[in-house]
C-alpha cells in the first residue's frame, strides 16, 4: 500500500454571512457537517489513499513528490466534487 505525502489543508477564505437567509444558513451548516465528516471519519484519507494505489501501479518510474501530490489534492477535490454534485443533483456542467 502506498504511504500518503501529508499535505496541509488550504487556507480558504471564510463563507460569507448571509442574514436572514435560513435556507443559506441551512445549506452552510451541512458543507459544513460533511466537511468534518469527510475529514473525521477517514473516507477522505482512505479514498486518497486507494487512489493513489491504483494510480502508482499503473506509472512504471515511480512520480516524484510533486507530481504525488498534485494527484493527492486532485483525488481529494474530485470526491468532494462528486458528493456535492449528488447532494445538488446537478449534472458535471452544473
Amino acid at each position: 500500500m502506498a504511504r500518503i505525502i501529508p499535505l496541509q489543508p488550504e487556507l480558504r477564505p471564510v463563507l460569507p454571512t448571509v442574514r436572514g437567509n435560513v435556507d443559506y444558513l441551512r445549506f452552510e451548516a451541512e458543507l459544513q457537517r460533511m466537511d468534518a465528516l469527510l475529514q473525521l471519519s477517514g473516507a477522505e484519507t482512505l479514498f486518497v489513499e486507494l487512489s493513489l494505489d491504483h494510480w502508482l501501479t499503473r506509472l512504471a518510474p515511480r512520480p516524484h513528490g510533486p507530481e504525488q501530490e498534485k494527484f493527492q489534492r486532485s483525488s481529494r477535490q474530485a470526491l468532494r466534487c462528486v458528493v456535492l454534485q449528488r447532494i445538488l443533483g446537478e449534472g458535471y456542467r452544473g
